[in-house]
């Protein structure tokens, strides 16, 4: 599935309607990411009552948020030799980390990363969230979205879970850490 990189805000949503095994996921997991002068928007929704992380607050970093529903992207850049994780709650609450390889964290930027405008709305009828990746922490990571290769992914409907991504398809237990897998994105035109 490829995934698109808008230029302009108000874009319309992609959609992911299928689980990691091929199965229908009713209602979809929609998702948006928008390059903007200042940086990344990544916005994501679903119609669905959400399981938050009892600890997760709007707008500030919260740990483990994969264990509950979370929205997800990945950036790697075979260039800089690493790739971005983002977790976003349905509140709005956000995760990130650098790694060199599967699982392996890159010493020295957890101080760099940061997101601004997290922010979520969740109600027993669904959810929207959204996050900034601004543009000074993508060139810090040396990633030029031109080149680097995105996935899009999901957990929801925790505690059974349900996991979805926009990377190609393999026949294994779901793993999102796989930049093999991921798509080169589609730049939307300015």
């Amino acid at each position: 599935m490829q995934v698109e990189i808008h230029r302009q805000i108000g874009q319309r949503f992609s959609e992911i309607g299928q689980e990691w095994y091929g199965r229908a996921v009713e209602p979809p997991y929609r998702y948006k990411l928008t390059l903007t002068e200042a940086g990344l928007l990544f916005e994501a929704e679903r119609a669905e009552r959400a399981a938050l992380h009892p600890d997760a607050r709007p707008g500030a970093f919260q740990e483990e948020l994969w264990k509950y529903d979370v929205a997800e992207f990945f950036i790697h850049s075979e260039k800089a030799g690493h790739y971005l994780e983002m977790n976003l709650s349905p509140n709005g609450a956000w995760w990130g980390c650098v790694f060199t390889a599967p699982r392996e964290v890159k010493p020295g930027v957890d101080q760099l990363l940061r997101v601004e405008q997290a922010q979520g709305e969740a109600t027993d009828s669904g959810w929207k969230a959204s996050l900034l990746l601004p543009a000074d922490v993508l060139r810090a990571l040396e990633f030029d979205l031109s080149e680097c290769h995105v996935a899009v992914c999901a957990v929801l409907e925790a505690p059974e879970y349900i996991y979805l991504t926009t990377a190609n398809p393999c026949e294994t237990q779901p793993d999102f850490h796989r930049p093999d897998l991921w798509p080169q994105p589609v730049m939307g035109s300015l």
